[in-house]
C-alpha cells in the first residue's frame, strides 16, 4: 500500500508538470497599402518566453514562472526574442522575398506591465508591428514567422483568412480578387488538424489519455475494448462537431471539472468491478460527450468554424482517433502480453486504476475551485 500510495503521489507531480501550457492562438494581420507593408502580431506572450527559456509545467506554473522574472531577465530575454523575430520573419510577394525594415516591439516595462495583471483575469499577450517595402502590383504573397510565436490566424488585407503554423511558410495567398479552395489547400488543412489532433491526445491531452487507459485496463477481452471506444469515440465526435460549429456552447467551468470526475468513476469502477455491464457502456457514451466538448473548446482555439470546416473538422477528430490508437497501443506494448496472467488484475489493473482516480480526483477539485473563482 505504501508503494502504491507513493507512486500516487509521483504521478500526481508528474500531472502537473507535465501538461504543457495551454497556447493561445496568435493573430497576424498582413496590410498593403502603395509600396510599403504592415504586419501587426499579437502572440501568446507566455508562449513566446516557454520556447525562448526553455520553460515546461502547467499553465498557471509557467505564467507565474514569467511573472516572476524581473526586470533585467525580462529586458534581455525581450532583447533576444525581438532579435530572432526579426531574423526569422521573411515575406515573399509574387516569390521574391520582402525585407523586413523596422520592427515595433514593446518595451520592458510594457511587458512588466502585462504581467502584473491578475494570472486569471487577463490573457498575456505580446503585440508588435513590422514594417517593409511592397512591390507595387504584387499579386501574391505568402509568410513565415519565429516559431517562437506559436500558430497563428493569418489575414491579410483583401480579406483572406488562413493557417500560419508556427515556424512554416505559409500557403500562397491570391492579393488580387477572393481566395480560392484549392486541393492542396484542402490537403495540407486536413494533413495539418490531422496533427492537431493527435497532439491533443498525445502528448497534451493528458486527461483524455487517462481515460482510455481506463477503458483499456476494464477490457478483458478485443471485443469489450471495441464497444467502449466505439462508443467514447460515437459521443465525442457528436458533441465535438455541435460545440464547435455553436450549436451547443457550455462554459469549460461546467465541463472540465466532469471530465475529470469521469475519470475517476471509470478508475473507481475497475477497482471495484471486473466484468462489464450495460449500464458501464451508457455511462462511457455520456462521458465523451462531455469530453467532445472539450476538445470542441480545443478546436475553437486552433481555428473558429468558418473557412474550410469540413475538411478541418475531419481532420481533426481523426487525429484524435489516431491519437486514442497510439494510447491504446502503447498500453498493449507495455502491459498487454500479461492480460491473462492470474495476477493482471491484482498487480496491473487495480494499483494503476488506483493511481489514475487519485489523480482525476486531484483535477475535479483543482477545476471545480477554479471553475468558481
Amino acid at each position: 500500500m505504501l508503494t502504491r500510495l507513493a507512486l500516487a503521489f509521483l504521478l500526481v507531480l508528474f500531472a502537473q508538470s507535465a501538461l504543457a501550457h495551454k497556447f493561445e492562438l496568435g493573430d497576424a494581420r498582413l496590410s498593403i497599402e502603395g509600396e510599403s507593408y504592415q504586419i501587426a502580431v499579437s502572440a501568446d506572450l507566455i508562449e513566446a518566453f516557454e520556447r525562448h527559456l526553455g520553460l515546461n509545467g502547467s499553465d498557471r506554473f509557467l505564467v507565474e514562472q514569467v511573472r516572476g522574472l524581473d526586470l533585467g531577465t525580462i529586458e534581455t530575454t525581450l532583447s533576444e526574442i525581438r532579435a530572432e523575430v526579426s531574423e526569422e520573419t521573411l515575406i515573399w510577394f509574387d516569390g521574391n522575398t520582402a525585407e523586413l525594415r523596422a520592427l515595433s516591439f514593446p518595451s520592458p516595462r510594457d511587458i512588466r506591465a502585462v504581467l502584473d495583471r491578475p494570472p486569471d483575469s487577463t490573457e498575456y499577450r505580446l503585440v508588435f508591428v513590422g514594417y517593409g517595402d511592397a512591390p507595387q502590383g504584387a499579386s501574391a504573397v505568402s509568410i513565415k514567422m519565429s516559431p517562437l510565436l506559436g500558430d497563428m490566424r493569418l489575414e491579410v488585407s483583401v480579406p483572406s483568412v488562413t493557417l500560419l503554423q508556427a515556424g512554416r511558410t505559409s500557403q500562397t495567398l491570391n492579393l488580387i480578387g477572393s481566395q480560392e479552395t484549392t486541393l492542396s489547400s484542402a490537403v495540407a488543412d486536413f494533413l495539418y488538424f490531422t496533427w492537431q489532433g493527435i497532439i491533443h491526445i498525445v502528448p497534451y491531452g493528458l486527461d483524455h489519455i487517462l481515460f482510455v487507459l481506463c477503458l483499456f485496463l476494464f477490457a478483458q477481452t478485443v471485443r469489450d475494448l471495441i464497444w467502449q471506444v466505439t462508443a467514447f469515440t460515437v459521443a465525442h465526435s457528436v458533441t465535438l462537431t455541435l460545440g464547435w460549429l455553436g450549436f451547443v456552447d457550455l462554459p469549460t467551468g461546467f465541463f472540465e471539472p466532469l471530465i475529470a470526475l469521469s475519470i475517476v468513476y471509470a478508475a473507481v469502477e475497475n477497482i471495484l468491478r471486473n466484468k462489464p455491464g450495460g449500464a458501464r457502456f451508457t455511462l462511457i457514451f455520456f462521458f465523451g460527450l462531455l469530453h467532445g466538448f472539450g476538445f470542441a473548446s480545443v478546436l475553437e482555439e486552433i481555428s473558429p468554424s468558418g473557412g474550410h470546416w469540413l475538411t478541418r473538422l475531419i481532420g481533426f477528430n481523426v487525429g484524435v482517433e489516431i491519437g486514442q490508437l497510439v494510447v491504446i497501443a502503447a498500453a498493449f506494448l507495455a502491459v498487454g502480453l500479461w492480460r491473462k496472467e492470474p495476477w493482471y488484475r491484482s498487480l496491473i489493473v487495480v494499483p494503476v486504476s488506483f493511481v489514475i482516480a487519485l489523480v482525476g480526483a486531484f483535477w475535479t477539485v483543482e477545476r471545480a475551485l477554479a471553475a468558481l473563482t
